[in-house]
């Protein structure tokens, strides 16, 4: 693509999202849900977690998207390259 930058977010803590994406001039946040191998994702990493919905609800800034798969992400990429 190599259009955008990215830097990851997992060591901040708190219950920020897990990466920093800078795509056409838009700066968005993903949270990575992890699949299994059959495509589902585990109960234990499934639902947002209290600190997570706490620091989404304070953020003041554009959504926090959750993705499950590199696809999933590259498609809220797309989103915006429509609108860019």
């Amino acid at each position: 693509m190599g259009d955008g930058t990215g830097a990851g977010l997992t060591g901040v803590g708190g219950g920020a999202p897990d990466l920093l994406v800078g795509w056409h001039g838009w700066t968005l946040l993903m949270e990575v849900k992890k699949l299994t191998k059959s495509g589902k994702v585990p109960s234990n990493h499934a639902r947002t977690l209290p600190r997570q919905a706490l620091w989404a609800e304070r953020w003041r800034g554009g959504p926090v998207y959750q993705v499950e798969s590199p696809e999933a992400a590259v498609a809220v990429l797309m989103r915006y390259s429509a609108i860019a």
